[in-house]
C-alpha cells in the first residue's frame, strides 16, 4: 500500500484505475459530481468498453448512462475498486489517498462496499 497526496494526483490515480479496468469498477463517494466533472470522459469510455460500472453516492448526484447506482447517505470517503484487484481509499476532499494492488485487500474492500450497497434504507 502506498500514499498519494494532492488532489490532482489522487484524481489522476482514479483515472488510471478506471482506464485499467477490465471487468468491474466500483466508485463509492459522497461527492460523485466532482469525480464526474474531472473524469467523466474516462468513465464514459469505460462503460462503452463494457465495464460494469457501479457508483455508490449521496442522493441527487447525476449518474452516467450505463452505470448502475446506489444512493446512500453518510458516506465519508471515496473508495475505488477495480476488478477486485486494486483499491484506492481517499480523504473526503481527495487531498490524499491510500492505494493498493494487493488483491486480498482490494477484495476485502469490495466485500465491504457490497454490504453497503445492499443495505436497506
Amino acid at each position: 500500500m502506498y500514499t498519494i497526496v494532492t488532489k490532482p494526483r489522487v484524481l489522476e490515480k482514479i483515472g488510471e484505475l478506471i482506464d485499467q479496468s477490465v471487468e468491474t469498477c466500483i466508485v463509492a463517494t459522497p461527492t460523485f459530481s466532482e469525480i464526474r466533472e474531472n473524469l467523466g470522459k474516462k468513465i464514459e469510455q469505460a462503460i462503452a468498453r463494457g465495464i460494469r460500472f457501479t457508483i455508490i453516492t449521496e442522493p441527487g448526484q447525476k449518474i452516467p448512462e450505463g452505470a448502475s447506482s446506489v444512493h446512500r447517505k453518510g458516506l465519508i470517503a471515496t473508495d475505488v475498486i477495480v476488478d477486485g484487484a486494486s483499491a484506492l481509499i481517499a480523504a473526503p476532499d481527495l487531498s490524499a489517498c491510500g492505494y493498493t494492488d494487493n488483491a486480498s485487500l482490494a477484495k476485502h474492500l469490495e466485500n465491504f462496499l457490497e454490504i453497503i450497497r445492499n443495505l436497506k434504507e
